[in-house]
């Protein structure tokens, strides 16, 4: 299953091919209209495996304002049970970001996702309210081509899914590192981990990753994400790979660095806490 939806990344070059196009007197850097595919599986030790096709499609009407969308499918294979399939919640996010003038450089953003209840509810993917979360995000690029960026995510309201599982609301912090190794391949590292919940006996998943970012042509980008669980909680590995414009997500902020990609391939609410639990009970 994993290796037919990543034979779907194809589509997603023409896809980009005409989303690219769609510029508004936006520079050649930065198209207003964007879009991307991305694949990716989690394993946990328990020998649960999640797998995720999630698309992104952007829209930039200025240089400061990103709203967005990310349509999900998600499969969920528990180890000795049968596997299951559905249509993930649909987020829709409005995001700012703005560069503060000064040398080293730095950046400031924010973004406002709402996860609209339109997934599959009968096997406990989809849920049945809207969910809230919010980003907030700075980077700081000391010189050329290197980037260290920040971030904290907070979960605002959680939705009631298809069980009996309530969903948790989780605060997360993120950091970053990039490096620039020529004009078209930059390679990365990142952190990830919960630091609080709502429910302390929910899980608290903390990554280590590294990846790396390659320019085909023009805008078109190949990003590669791998991560390893730093704890008992964690999946044991996580492995991302994306293709277009733009990458999915479901915070616009944050979203070319790689332990934002990684994480939010994913996705959060109902579907990836119901998994994350069942996978702990399973260990």
């Amino acid at each position: 299953m994993a290796m037919n939806w990543l034979a779907c990344l194809v589509p997603a070059l023409a896809l980009s091919a005409f989303a690219s196009p769609a510029r508004a007197q936006a520079t050649e850097s930065s198209p207003m209209l964007t879009a991307g595919l991305s694949a990716g599986v989690m394993r946990f030790r328990s020998g649960l495996q999640r797998e995720v096709l999630s698309g992104a499609l952007q829209y930039r009407p200025t240089s400061w304002l990103t709203v967005g969308a990310a349509p999900t499918a998600v499969r969920v294979a528990p180890a000795g049970g049968a596997a299951y399939a559905g249509v993930g919640d649909l987020p829709v996010t409005v995001g700012v970001s703005k560069p503060l003038a000064g040398a080293p450089a730095f950046s400031l953003g924010a973004g406002l996702v709402a996860s609209l209840p339109v997934g599959n509810r009968s096997n406990d993917i989809g849920s049945r309210e809207v969910g809230w979360a919010m980003d907030l995000a700075a980077g700081f690029a000391p010189r050329d081509r290197f980037l260290f960026y920040g971030s904290v995510s907070r979960d605002l309201a959680g939705a009631r899914g298809g069980g009996a599982i309530l969903s948790v609301r989780y605060t997360s912090l993120g950091a970053d590192a990039a490096l620039g190794l020529s004009g078209r391949f930059t390679a990365t590292a990142s952190l990830a981990a919960d630091a609080a919940r709502s429910d302390s006996l929910a899980p608290l998943v903390r990554t280590a990753g590294v990846g790396f970012t390659l320019r085909l042509v023009r805008d078109l980008q190949l990003i590669v994400d791998g991560g390893l669980g730093v704890n008992q909680d964690s999946p044991r590995w996580l492995l991302s790979i994306g293709v277009g414009t733009a990458y999915s997500g479901l915070s616009p902020v944050g979203l070319n660095n790689p332990g934002q990609r990684l994480k939010t391939t994913f996705g959060r609410g109902p579907a990836k806490l119901k998994s994350d639990l069942r996978a702990k009970r399973g260990s």
